[in-house]
């Protein structure tokens, strides 16, 4: 029986990832992962470019769901029948592929702009290359299209783990419009590596239940942390012992070591053949060590922060393979040889070109927009005082930011909120997930929705609001305790921006309605989500 070629190897694994993924979501938690975005948000992101008229019929539950529940079957047909035995058919190899193709499109639009979720991209880039290389082929080359592919799907691959990176180091560091220099960047690497980031991220997952999306050795998680109090109770943090300097010193080298491998040795892979030249199995050998650390670093994050996250990247594994087995070298050769090959440049140009051009190119943040399908690969990119100050104005108090689901009836008028539903987007263990209520019901003539998670939370951001923290830096760089007055001017700056966002773009959108939310305000609830007050309204209304 003949080998599947990389194609098919790419489908087959994408396939039985997910697969993999829909049986652990269902059996540990009874919920539907391909339905899980409807379930979590009735608000969704709109690509600026797509029309909202569009946008809307493709997150209609007779569209996506469809098309998401097509996805497994039909990439194990593609695998096992398509790419096996009808290649001496290329039109029809190029037509399955843009279908499969155009099943991940819509089933990524609807779940992503829905939950923030930044799993799909790998999958999505690697489908509609495949897609049109498929179409070279038949249409004008027609053979050894499939290896660029391959060699594309290795620079998606290494910018994933690269962009993850250096958003860390750009938003740790608040790389400003006329600041990027290198000693800024290193403050950036310094704040994220050593400076408590990932204590902060655990100690504000091991709240959490494994069925809320807390970590699955939570014993464990929670014997490792140390406090991290909101900044009202900076006070409170615990006095430096020896247990603790242990704990921190341990925590704190783990990050250096995650943002090491992400900045350096990741990217390193690319140059490995050149520097390794006539020995394709030193190339193999670190591709391995690549592959094999982005796969810990999901399990221990699984382990240790959030099991739910750790699962949920698990179809990340098929990119990996399929991008980490492309090789450069596959023969001895000169190093010369290997420099001057495509096969070396292609991947490299693919990896550097969008971050490296981000960061000239749009000064306001250093990274690309996070509209889709561009993403900065944001992934916990906050630094400890960031992590802090954000979740200390818009999650574990009394605060929120939120959106308003007004008429524009109601708009003209001066709205009452108070007792007003608070809708948010992170999952609430105490509700089953299924039974969710996240649209307005027919008694609620006006509801509100949380908006972490949705234009800023642990893993997205929006650029300016993105820039509204950074100005913020005076307030959490500095180590005096910080007063309820300076609180409450930050969240001014990130309402301010937020509604700027909201109000310029037009890009939130109420799915159930179909209504654009522009209209904003920081409230405070009560126990159980109702807003108690507002405290405080965009500038311009004020």
């Amino acid at each position: 029986m003949s080998m599947l070629s990389p194609a098919a190897t790419f489908y087959e694994l994408q396939a039985a990832t997910l697969l993999l993924l829909w049986i652990a979501v269902f059996v540990g938690s009874g919920v539907d992962f391909l339905r899980l975005g409807e379930k979590l948000s009735n608000t969704a992101l709109r690509p600026s470019w797509m029309p909202k008229s569009w946008f809307l019929m493709l997150l209609r539950s007779s569209v996506y769901r469809p098309a998401a529940y097509s996805i497994v079957p039909y990439m194990f047909f593609q695998a096992f029948v398509v790419e096996k035995w009808l290649l001496h058919l290329p039109v029809v190899v190029a037509l399955s592929r843009s279908l499969v193709a155009l099943a991940v499109t819509i089933f990524h639009l609807g779940d992503s702009s829905r939950t923030s979720s930044h799993r799909d991209y790998l999958m999505l880039y690697n489908c509609w290359v495949l897609a049109l290389c498929g179409w070279v082929n038949s249409l004008v080359f027609p053979s050894g299209v499939d290896e660029v592919a391959q060699a594309l799907a290795l620079g998606f691959c290494i910018w994933y783990i690269f962009s993850c990176g250096v958003s860390k180091v750009v938003v740790a560091g608040a790389v400003a419009e006329n600041d990027h220099c290198m000693p800024r960047l290193m403050q950036g690497f310094r704040a994220w590596a050593f400076g408590d980031t990932l204590n902060a991220i655990l100690e504000t997952f091991s709240r959490k239940t494994p069925k809320g999306g807390g970590p699955v050795l939570g014993v464990l998680t929670r014997s490792l942390v140390l406090s991290t109090p909101l900044l009202a109770g900076a006070s409170a943090r615990p006095q430096n012992t020896s247990l603790s300097g242990l704990k921190r010193w341990a925590l704190n080298s783990c990050a250096f070591a995650t943002l090491a491998f992400e900045c350096f040795l990741a990217p390193l892979c690319l140059v490995v053949p050149a520097l390794t030249a006539g020995s394709p199995n030193a190339e193999a050998s670190y591709r391995l060590f690549v592959g094999g650390g982005m796969i810990f670093l999901h399990l221990a994050i699984g382990a240790l922060q959030s099991g739910a996250i750790g699962a949920f990247f698990l179809p990340c594994a098929a990119s990996y393979v399929y991008g980490l087995s492309f090789a450069v070298s596959s023969a001895p050769s000169s190093v010369t040889g290997v420099i001057v090959s495509w096969r070396l440049w292609l991947p490299v140009v693919i990896t550097m070109t969008p971050v490296f051009g981000a960061f000239w190119a749009r000064p306001c943040t250093r990274l690309l927009p996070e509209h889709w399908p561009l993403t900065p690969m944001a992934l916990f990119p906050w630094s400890e005082k960031q992590w802090v100050l954000l979740h200390s104005l818009l999650v574990r108090g009394d605060t929120r930011l939120v959106a308003v689901a007004a008429t524009s009836e109601q708009k003209d008028s001066s709205l009452n909120l108070a007792g007003k539903r608070v809708i948010p987007i992170e999952y609430d263990a105490e509700v089953p997930l299924m039974d969710r209520v996240v649209a307005p019901q027919p008694n609620e003539d006006l509801v509100a929705y949380d908006l972490w998670s949705r234009v800023i939370g642990i893993t997205t951001f929006q650029d300016q609001i993105l820039q509204a923290v950074l100005e913020s830096a005076p307030c959490y760089d500095s180590d005096v305790l910080v007063e309820t007055a300076e609180l409450l001017k930050v969240a001014q700056r990130i309402l301010n921006a937020t509604a700027a966002f909201l109000q310029g773009e037009e890009r939130v959108v109420e799915i159930s309605t179909g209504m654009t939310l522009t209209q904003c305000c920081f409230v405070r609830v009560n126990k159980q989500l109702r807003i108690e007050e507002v405290l405080a309204d965009p500038a311009e209304r004020a």
